[in-house]
């Protein structure tokens, strides 16, 4: 990952070819201590875990996808819980036939590059909901 520009609270970042976006975003933000932010992208990928999200069984449901694809939105926000750093992170995605998937991202390979714009905020606090069964923005 290379940071490409940065000013005050907006950053340019190049996530490499064979780097996993979330892993890679989430080390990053430990390291510059960012606490809350939102970003989007696009690119490329190889590979992708996306889920679908239950309410009724309060379950996710997860599919891997290994072949290349397009990023034709990417978008999330980083947030802490109970002192961990948590990348929470969207995605549609559409392959050589232009069919398209999307869903929750839990994992995502880069191909060539996947450029991605952050802008940091201050710390964004989540707590567990168990009406929804998710770690939900806390109100400050």
């Amino acid at each position: 990952m290379d940071k490409i520009y940065s000013k005050q609270s907006k950053l340019t970042l190049r996530f490499n070819r064979d780097e996993e976006f979330i892993g890679e975003l989430k080390q990053f933000c430990l390291k510059e201590k960012i606490q809350g932010g939102w970003f989007w992208g696009l690119g490329a990928i190889s590979e992708a875990e996306l889920a679908f999200y239950n309410l009724t069984e309060k379950k996710y449901y997860s599919k891997v996808l290994s072949q290349p694809l397009e990023v034709a939105s990417l978008s999330g926000n980083i947030g802490v819980k109970d002192n961990e750093l948590i990348v929470h992170c969207h995605g549609v995605f559409s392959n050589k036939d232009m069919q398209t998937f999307g869903g929750h991202a839990s994992k995502l390979v880069v191909a060539a590059t996947l450029e991605v714009f952050l802008n940091v905020l201050p710390a964004i606090n989540r707590q567990y909901s168990d009406e929804i069964g998710l770690n939900l923005l806390k109100q400050s």
